[in-house]
């Protein structure tokens, strides 16, 4: 009797044991979310500033003094080529002409400077100021021009009109009608509307990532909001140094081809470019909350381990926006322990939940 209660008793202690005892050592394990260390494709972005532009440009030069009747176009007109940009006074201009180097040469022969009446005598003859005559009378090429015509009136071409030389935009007019302009400088500036670019300057210690063909993202203040696709055209061979209020800086100019551009893309506005190099590389990264840093400044995961928790020193590498790159300690696949708690090393860890990051 006394062996089967005896038997009895240690079949429910037994009992007990197998119903409790798992529990009441669960309870002692620390439960972990988890990851596992895996590959993200990362490329560098780049973010500089600089201006548009418009580089395809074609400008219209004088080769003598000439006198415009009328100058038909302003600065944004869109011009086709051919177009008649302005229609000079043929006739009045070879008039001013001849008359300023008469009273040059007169002055010449007397070895003497040309007598101010006579100058403002020619200048009222022509509706002219004295200020545009004085420059026929000096040296230089307008003097060079005038005294072809005086030479030989009959073979010096003065146009009858200024033409367009492309299609596109007009960004500059220096001629004004019944006015004489100077054969000194372009009058009028053609630009290609179709055809943008923006020049933007990158610090020195980024540009070692960029080349061309890498595309980028341009976006600017005078954009209503809209986002412009690109593409790097050419990088500067050399650097620019500028002083800034602390410090010297040096920067590479970047030029980036706007390859969907539109009327809201103004010559000479600003522009901020975000440049993605075309060389993406495969980084083995974890989030920043896996990573942790001992009182020795050293930088480590909580890798699962065998049921435990393990402590594994990394090196990091590049930050990305919501992840870091390691180097070195950690394998892919491996699973890194996020612990809502503190967890020492060696701890007994139960896996709860793994997370997945995009």
């Amino acid at each position: 009797m006394r062996l089967k209660v005896l038997t009895l008793t240690g079949a429910l202690l037994l009992l007990f044991a197998t119903a409790f005892l798992p529990g009441a050592v669960l309870s002692g394990v620390k439960q972990a979310d988890y990851l596992r260390a895996g590959i993200q494709v990362w490329a560098q972005e780049t973010s500089c500033t600089g201006v548009v532009e418009q580089p395809v440009r074609k400008q219209v030069f004088l080769s003598t003094p000439v006198i415009a009747d009328s100058v038909l176009v302003s600065v944004g007109d869109q011009v086709e080529e051919g177009e008649v940009l302005a229609t000079i006074d043929t006739g009045m201009t070879k008039d001013v002409l001849s008359q300023s180097v008469m009273v040059k040469k007169e002055a010449s022969t007397q070895q003497e400077t040309p007598d101010l009446g006579e100058v403002e005598k020619v200048a009222s003859l022509y509706g002219i100021s004295v200020s545009q005559l004085i420059p026929l009378l000096g040296g230089g090429e307008a003097s060079q021009a005038i005294e072809a015509v005086y030479e030989a009136p009959q073979t010096v071409a003065v146009p009858q009109m200024l033409l367009s030389p492309m299609n596109g935009t007009v960004t500059d007019v220096a001629m004004q009608s019944d006015v004489l302009t100077q054969a000194t400088g372009p009058v009028f500036t053609i630009a290609d509307s179709s055809r943008f670019t923006v020049r933007a300057q990158v610090s020195e210690n980024q540009i070692g990532g960029i080349e061309p063909g890498d595309e980028a993202l341009i976006s600017g203040p005078a954009f209503g909001g809209q986002e412009y696709h690109g593409v790097v055209e050419s990088v500067a061979p050399t650097a620019k140094r500028t002083q800034t209020a602390l410090s010297e800086q040096a920067t590479v100019d970047v030029v980036i081809s706007v390859l969907d551009p539109d009327e809201r893309l103004k010559s000479g506005c600003s522009a901020t470019a975000e440049i993605i190099s075309q060389h993406a590389q495969e980084l083995l990264t974890l989030p920043y909350e896996a990573i942790n840093q001992d009182e020795e400044n050293h930088e480590y995961v909580l890798v699962y381990q065998g049921g435990r928790a393990e402590k594994r020193v990394v090196t990091t590498g590049q930050e990305l926006s919501d992840s870091v790159q390691i180097t070195a300690g950690l394998g892919e696949q491996e699973v890194v322990l996020l612990p809502q708690e503190p967890l020492s090393e060696g701890r007994a860890v139960r896996l709860r939940e793994e997370v997945v990051r995009d």
